[in-house]
């Protein structure tokens, strides 16, 4: 059998075997004659090139480089991208890149309060839009003033399905009808809400009478949607939907001591007698998930143990979406601001670095 192409291609640089066989390569002999050459070439000092400035420089602007530009972004995030997918996270709040311990804990909290990111981008967009409902678009003017408009106004503008005049026009016919309707009512009562509605198209109309007059300079939409790297341990993450048993090794040993737990922690019984232990951790294991873990006390009370999170499958309507919760903020890296038109219409108009300005939804 011929050795492999790249070990004869090794070889063939190789004296061949004097004794007429034809073998490849160096007798026994010719191996045993060179090894102190080899040995002293091995144990030669030498001396490490050093960089030049034009190398260095490449270095530093190398984003792939930890020394580079974006190492301060990627530092956090390096190790978690080996151990935990890339997150995104859906917000009403305008676009920020550094998530505070302060401004946590203002929602339901189901996984404890930290930063809340999921695998899936859909889901995240789907957070964002719940988080803006009845949040008003501005309108930027060329004149530098800003002006409400509902997003669906905003997006027909931004999208060129309607333009600025057609809209102004069918907003006014319409106000002119509902108007006359309203005056027809007999009773005033029944009047007041469909008259309350029209004040508000009327303001909308004024608005963009104002647009129009002095110009749309922007478009911008409430909220804004993240992509998170995450510097955290799977081990050392709560799994929301396991029980006590089937948690990591390292997180039953917190759980031990941050809940007081006594006894083996062991599978829960299917049949038989429940044991006083056994009892008692799913008791407290219970009310740590369905109470105290939404609560700043509780979730403090994981984090001292040594607990970085919690994981738990999503009930969203997208497959495989999975929701991850993380404790401390430091272990969590905005690492852009993505903007959500182009990422919902393919175009090339993704994303924004940190230094970049968002384009909100």
């Amino acid at each position: 059998m011929k050795p492999p192409n790249s070990f004869r291609n090794l070889l063939s640089g190789l004296p061949a075997a004097p004794d007429g066989t034809g073998r490849v390569g160096p007798t026994m002999a010719a191996w045993k004659a060179r090894i102190p050459q080899d040995l002293e070439e091995l144990n030669a000092p030498r001396r490490p090139r050093m960089m030049t400035q034009d190398e260095l420089v490449d270095m530093a602007m190398d984003v792939s480089s930890p020394m580079g530009v974006a190492g301060s972004i990627r530092s956090v995030a390096g190790k978690a991208a080996e151990r935990i997918p890339t997150l995104y996270h859906g917000t009403g709040a305008e676009p920020f890149f550094k998530f505070l311990r302060e401004k946590m804990g203002k929602g339901f909290n189901k996984l404890g309060v930290g930063g809340y990111g999921s695998n899936k981008q859909e889901e995240a967009i789907d957070y964002l839009r719940q988080g803006t409902v009845g949040t008003p678009s501005l309108i930027v003017t060329g004149k530098g003033n800003e002006i409400e408009v509902p997003k669906d106004i905003a997006t027909f503008l931004r999208s060129g399905k309607q333009s600025l005049e057609d809209m102004i026009a069918e907003r006014t016919r319409y106000i002119e009808s509902e108007q006359n309707r309203i005056n027809k009512y007999k009773r005033p009562k029944l009047a007041v809400r469909p008259q309350e509605k029209l004040d508000m198209e009327r303001k909308t109309l004024f608005n963009l009478l104002t647009a129009a007059d002095e110009g749309i300079a922007d478009i911008r939409r409430p909220g804004s949607l993240l992509e998170l790297g995450v510097d955290a341990d799977p081990s050392r993450m709560l799994r929301y939907d396991k029980d006590l048993f089937e948690q990591p090794q390292y997180v039953q040993d917190a759980l031990r001591d941050a809940l007081k737990l006594e006894g083996p922690i062991v599978p829960r019984s299917t049949g038989g007698r429940v044991t006083m232990d056994e009892l008692q951790q799913q008791t407290k294991f219970n009310n740590l998930l369905n109470s105290r873990l939404r609560t700043r006390e509780g979730t403090k009370m994981l984090e001292d143990a040594g607990i970085q999170g919690v994981i738990a499958k999503s009930s969203s309507r997208w497959p495989n979406a999975t929701n991850y919760s993380i404790f401390d903020p430091d272990r969590i890296a905005v690492l852009r601001a993505l903007g959500l038109l182009g990422l919902l219409t393919g175009g090339a108009r993704g994303a924004a670095s940190p230094s970049q300005e968002q384009e909100p939804l």
